[in-house]
């Protein structure tokens, strides 16, 4: 292994979440290198890129999708497609051709004898066709089913009717059924599982037949005509595909979700009948069973391609695949697990090794007996419908128009790995790139602006010596080249500086607030926040009073502070540190109160200004965290604040045994409350003359005739909006 350093390795050790420090873009374990797009790619476990084997085109025609393959003992392998029914032959050498057009529009299933013949299943109606090397196609057995979905050759014998077995078993639905046809085409129902469908059947090492179906997700051994053991029943409703090894182990891939893909196939079958009309005719010679049929169409009308879907319609987040191995007297293991991929197909390499195919963009995956998995291609093919080794290598199917390919056993030539795009969250300036490789691997980097990839994005431009020399901007990729097969790459650190966000400061508030020394003031005491008001971040205001409210507020009486508050936030997560000033209104500077603020809050004593309106600002800076000119200011200035320490004054106009008239004048805030005491008894609210107390002039009067005859005191209370209290007094003598 070799590394690409850079000069910032040791600032990338102690990056903080702070946009002053440089941060770290990694990729080196199997998670993160997995979203990006492998081409010609493998990826392990352990997060190592490589050449994957060499995945080459097998064979593309028209067809909606091909759904099954067999390779025969002479190096030929045969495709059976949909939804035109097609049986191809591809030869050992030379290009493939149509042999063979079923009556039906699916051909799910194939089996290739040891003497040449192959075998198909049909559906709809579902029959099960002889095919010869020259393309002559006889009826071999109807099971009187809508659809096989499996062929099974029997274990190999001596002087057997197909060449070597003795039996062919059929997996229908959607009865769940399996039949046992001898090689004459005389068949029996050797097996009813009461499930849908058969989903998969095979050979276990020693030759008995074994079979799943869905939905009850259990695995059977048949051991003979209506005989069954349950061998393993899965947690996940559809047992896809069984694979057999030579020491007696069993693999089993499993698949979860609310609608089994054999339901899926069922609907797109449904859908291409209601788009496709096929004609036959066909030359009967002989009778039964065996009877020839000779099919061919006679015109097939342009169809639409209906989307075949492997995906579950439920999902929440648990198990929706697993593959499975069972060993004789162990409990089951599960080797690898999925909540976002299904299983779609599976072959053995050998007796510790499966291949898997997924629905997320076509993955092909090794799995071992031990669990290690390896992405071993991706072909970015919606469904991969099939898995069959032959001579020539592995036979990978696919749906949707996609053509067959051949994995070969050989690495590929060339390979590339794109990362998806990186979101650096804010326009950023790219540090340098550094790699751990195996040999020379060529990187290179690009940029843009938009989340996807577009022509507005720079040129892909080589990383040379570490050097990125995309643009600043808030997306990057980068790419590795891979061109022989010891070239490795498993770990990969882009260092960037995103540009320093601005601080946001959304409110400012100034209140009243008892200081400590008056804090215990009497009951009767009016309360100590009387008014608050807020600006918003859109610059509106809002307040709210017991008596009243404007765009100015009160507060600040005596023996109280004054508290400017303000929320304040910074994007990066930096500390921020303010500044608050003050302005009375008919002045034109700011005045310093307090700077280098850590807290969101300052408390001033109220007497520290005198009676008047003020205006606050609130300046915050994120120069903690940011070096120099790289730091970033906000600031927002609070709405006019009225201070007033001086209570009302009270005259006494009038009075007399049976009235009393006084008047109230404040210089600075409304008078918004009187009271009045006789005789130091309780405080009783009074009304002004003329029925609202709101002005800074109010008068008042008493009634005092209800009073006993005698001496008595009246004391008059007054508050203004800020809260300060006038008093006066006068005696009042009842004959």
């Amino acid at each position: 292994m070799t590394w690409t350093r850079f000069v910032l390795v040791a600032l990338l050790t102690a990056t903080t979440a702070n946009s002053s420090s440089v941060k770290s873009w990694d990729i080196s374990d199997y998670e993160s290198f997995l979203p990006g797009t492998l081409k010609g790619i493998s990826l392990t476990r352990e997060g190592l890129l490589s050449l994957a084997p060499q995945v080459a085109e097998l064979h593309k025609s028209d067809d909606a999708v091909v759904w099954t393959a067999a390779s025969a003992a002479d190096g030929s392998i045969y495709l059976g497609t949909g939804h035109q029914g097609h049986l191809y032959r591809i030869p050992a050498t030379g290009d493939a051709q149509l042999l063979w057009t079923a009556p039906q529009i699916e051909i799910f299933a194939l089996a290739a004898a040891p003497n040449g013949d192959v075998y198909a299943g049909t559906s709809p109606a579902g029959k099960v066709y002889k095919i010869t090397p020259d393309g002559t196609a006889t009826e071999f057995y109807d099971p009187g089913q809508e659809y096989i979905w499996q062929l099974q050759f029997g274990p190999a014998a001596a002087g057997g009717g197909f060449g070597g077995p003795q039996e062919l078993y059929v997996g229908t639905g959607p009865s769940g059924r399996i039949y046992r046809v001898t090689a004459d085409g005389q068949g029996e129902l050797w097996f009813d599982t009461e499930q849908r469908h058969i989903t998969a059947l095979a050979l276990d090492a020693e030759g008995r037949l074994l079979a799943a179906a869905d939905p009850s997700g259990t695995l059977f051994r048949i051991d003979g005509k209506d005989r069954a053991f349950a061998l393993y029943d899965s947690t996940l409703p559809e047992i896809r595909n069984i694979q057999a090894a030579a020491d007696g182990s069993i693999y089993l891939a499993a698949m979860g979700g609310a609608i089994s893909l054999s339901d899926n196939m069922v609907q797109s079958v449904s859908q291409a009948a209601t788009t496709t009309t096929i004609t036959v005719t066909a030359t009967a010679s002989g009778s039964g069973p065996g009877a020839g049929v000779q099919a061919s169409p006679i015109s097939t009308p342009t169809q639409s391609t209906p989307t075949i879907s492997s995906r579950a319609a439920i999902n929440y987040g648990v198990e929706t695949a697993a593959l499975i191995l069972l060993r004789a007297g162990e409990r089951a293991e599960t080797l690898w697990t999925s909540t976002e991929e299904n299983i779609l197909a599976m072959t053995l390499e050998d007796a510790n090794t499966a291949l898997i195919a997924t629905d997320s963009m076509g993955r092909l995956y090794r799995v071992n007996a031990q669990g290690d998995a390896v992405l071993l291609a991706q072909t970015d093919e919606q469904q991969i419908t099939s898995l069959t080794p032959s001579a020539r290598g592995l036979v990978m199917t696919s749906a949707h128009g996609s053509p067959t390919r051949l994995m070969a056993t050989t690495r590929a030539a060339s390979g590339r790995y794109e990362t998806a795009p990186f979101d650096a969250t804010a326009i950023s300036t790219w540090g340098r790139l550094e790699s751990r490789t195996t040999g020379a691997v060529t990187i290179q980097t690009r940029s843009g602006n938009t989340a996807r990839p577009d022509k507005t994005w720079s040129d892909w431009s080589a990383v040379t010596d570490g050097a990125i020399a995309s643009p600043a901007a808030r997306y990057l990729q980068w790419a590795a080249d891979f061109t022989a097969a010891d070239q490795t790459l498993d770990t990969v650190r882009v260092a960037y500086l995103p540009a320093n966000a601005k601080p946001v400061i959304s409110s400012v508030s100034v209140s009243a607030e008892a200081s400590s020394a008056t804090s215990s003031s009497t009951p009767s005491a009016a309360p100590s926040n009387p008014y608050t008001i807020t600006v918003t971040a859109d610059g509106s205001s809002s307040g709210s009073s017991a008596a009243n409210s404007d765009s100015s507020t009160a507060s600040g009486g005596r023996g109280e502070q004054l508290r400017v508050s303000w929320q304040a936030s910074d994007l990066d997560g930096d500390d921020l540190l303010a500044k608050v000033e003050f302005r009375g209104e008919d002045e034109t500077r700011w005045k310093l109160a307090k700077d280098d603020i850590a807290e969101s809050q300052l408390t001033l004593p109220s007497e520290a200004l005198a009676d008047g309106r003020y205006r606050f600002r609130v300046t915050v800076s994120d120069r903690k965290d940011n070096p120099g000119d790289t730091a970033r200011t906000a600031e927002r200035v609070s709405s006019l604040t009225l201070v007033d320490h001086t209570p009302p004054t009270i005259q006494i106009a009038s009075s007399t045994p049976v009235m009393t008239r006084f008047s109230a004048t404040d210089q600075a805030s409304p008078v918004v409350a009187a009271h009045y005491s006789v005789d130091a008894g309780e405080w009783v609210p009074l009304r002004s003359d003329d029925g609202v107390t709101d002005s800074l002039a109010e008068s008042f009067t008493i009634s005092t005739e209800g009073l006993a005859s005698g001496e008595h005191l009246v004391t008059f209370r007054v508050r203004d909006r800020a809260g300060n209290a006038g008093l006066a007094k006068s005696l009042v003598v009842r004959p």
